[in-house]
């Protein structure tokens, strides 16, 4: 069989070309994975499809990658503070090393596209991706410096008392400056004074509290993010 050449050729279409999954479990399995986050080899093992023995030997057969034993590696310190622990187990995935122009990967599967090209973002240069046991690689990812740097922001989760300071903040920054308005121009004379010399009628008046208020609130929404910010998704 022909080795994988290009990057639209997925473990799906090994195990159909194998004749391990029909055409239906093949493009259900390309659906979930456009869908969602989730890499294929979870898709296809949870949908009954394939095992890690049954990975190995099509995968084997199907690409040129060569196959690692992870027994006694650990990852170089230029790659292993590169990655999370986390970030490894969502991909099912550890970065070993720099090898010339190229990241090492230890890989469930080396056809996985979404995966390669982060590896690329992080570390500036193509993955070459190494076959290896899904129980040697959670096992290395283990070995992770527990210290390892992120290149994604970890943020905490957000405290019931966190988010009522930040809701009172923007009560606050929304209501506090009309207030002040109200009180320096409406409650005194040179203010009603001033106000009365504008001769708007009831629409008007209506019109340009709304205009000057809604303005403002949103701009106290922003002043509000910045200052407490929002837990992104």
């Amino acid at each position: 069989m022909a080795a994988i050449s290009t990057p639209r050729m997925t473990l799906a279409d090994a195990l159909l070309k194998e004749g391990v999954i029909d055409r239906d479990q093949h493009d259900r399995a390309l659906k979930e994975y456009d869908r969602t986050k989730t890499s294929l080899i979870r898709i296809l093992t949870e949908m009954g499809a394939i095992n890690d023995k049954t990975r190995l030997e099509i995968l084997r057969r199907s690409t040129d990658c060569d196959m690692i034993n992870l027994e006694n590696v650990v990852p170089s310190a230029d790659v292993a503070m590169g990655m999370t622990r986390d970030q490894c187990r969502r991909m099912h995935l550890v970065p070993l090393r720099i090898d010339g122009n190229s990241v090492c990967v230890a890989m469930e599967d080396p056809t996985d596209l979404r995966a390669l090209e982060t590896i690329e973002k992080i570390f500036g240069k193509p993955a070459k991706p190494l076959l290896a046991t899904s129980k040697q690689i959670f096992e290395t990812i283990e070995r992770l410096p527990a210290s390892e740097a992120s290149q994604e922001a970890v943020e905490l989760p957000r405290s019931w008392g966190y988010k009522f300071f930040a809701f009172l903040s923007l009560l606050f920054l929304t209501l506090a400056p009309m207030a002040i308005f109200y009180c320096s121009v409406i409650l005194t004379n040179a203010g009603r004074k001033w106000y009365n010399g504008l001769a708007m009628s009831q629409f008007e008046n209506a019109l340009f509290f709304m205009v000057v208020w809604g303005s403002w609130a949103g701009v106290a929404y922003f002043l509000n993010d910045v200052i407490f910010g929002r837990k992104k998704s």
